[in-house]
């Protein structure tokens, strides 16, 4: 792993430059499902679309994310930035514009020819990555827990997005 640290970093560059390059209209990096011809090492970049409703999205609209994958480290790391606009429902400053760079582990669940499933369990939620390198699909799902000690409400939310 130890030779992807300047492009991760690099990456990341990329993705704020990316987004704090365009004022008027922010965009992010194509959608990208790339593994390498042994099977090993799993690329993915694009952007988050919220299947669920907008208002309950914890996530921006303006956002970019870099997923990679070791088959042999059975580990995945999630790498999102993050533009929150006043338009958006989780603002953390409450009215501007803010900028955020997430990064997550998770443990590999599933590596098939075809299919790569992936799991994060910070204290709040469980968050799954499912990858289908056939269909080119990618999608993201968060399951609020109270398994860790957070407080988890009677109506858990659940949150889907898919990668475009």
């Amino acid at each position: 792993m130890g030779t992807e640290e300047p492009l991760r970093r690099l990456g990341v560059t990329g993705m704020v430059a990316l987004t704090l390059s365009c004022a008027a209209q922010v965009t992010s990096m194509p959608k990208r499902i790339n593994l390498t011809e042994d099977g090993s090492y799993l690329l993915v970049t694009g952007r988050w679309a919220t299947r669920t409703s907008r208002e309950r999205s914890s996530l921006p609209t303006a956002n970019a994310v870099r997923v990679e994958c070791w088959k042999q480290l059975k580990v995945c790391k999630e790498t999102l930035a993050l533009l929150y606009q006043p338009h958006d429902k989780s603002v953390p400053s409450g009215s501007s514009s803010d900028l955020a760079i997430l990064v997550e582990d998770y443990q590999v669940i599933e590596w098939s020819n075809n299919l790569i499933r992936s799991r994060a369990t910070p204290r709040a939620a469980d968050i799954d990555i499912e990858v289908s390198v056939d269909d080119q699909s990618v999608t993201r799902v968060s399951r609020e827990t109270s398994a860790r000690g957070a407080s988890v409400g009677t109506d858990p939310n659940v949150e889907a997005w898919r990668l475009e």
